[in-house]
């Protein structure tokens, strides 16, 4: 009885239809754009630099957690700009790392520092032209000559 229900049931190798699903983006447009227009490097080039970070490992292990919180708040500005959103996240400080002048110049250190840089009048000055080395041969030295 086994076998007639095997003849009269025929056997489907064809995979049952897949649904189709709507392509979504991993990365937001607005993302995109915020590297294009405010970094001025464009997508494709941060996502190739990105593929050969792991070779470098002293920079996968950087940690600068002052550049992480610039760039999310530059983002989270931008985003906010384009949304027409407000945003109560101000610009960063452009001179925060900027020192104070002391305008109370040292006249004697100056005098020192302006006479290093004086060059004699009477020092020689050797110019080398292309067609006196042109027909040279130079020896490569180094890189183990000593220990042979």
């Amino acid at each position: 009885m086994a076998t007639n229900l095997r003849k009269s049931r025929p056997f489907n190798h064809r995979k049952p239809p897949l649904v189709k699903q709507k392509w979504v983006p991993t990365v937001p447009l607005w993302e995109k754009k915020f590297c294009t227009e405010i970094g001025a490097v464009p997508w494709k080039k941060l996502v190739e630099a990105k593929n050969y970070l792991s070779l470098h490992e002293n920079v996968m292990n950087w940690d600068d957690s002052a550049c992480r919180d610039a760039f999310d708040n530059a983002k989270k500005r931008f985003s906010a700009s384009i949304k027409g959103l407000p945003c109560d996240i101000s610009l960063p400080n452009p001179d925060i790392y900027i020192d104070d002048i002391d305008w109370n110049s040292n006249d004697e250190l100056i005098m020192e520092l302006e006479s290093e840089t004086n060059v004699p009048i009477n020092e020689g000055v050797v110019i080398l032209d292309y067609s006196i080395l042109y027909n040279q041969i130079f020896g490569c030295i180094g890189w183990g000559d000593a220990e042979v």
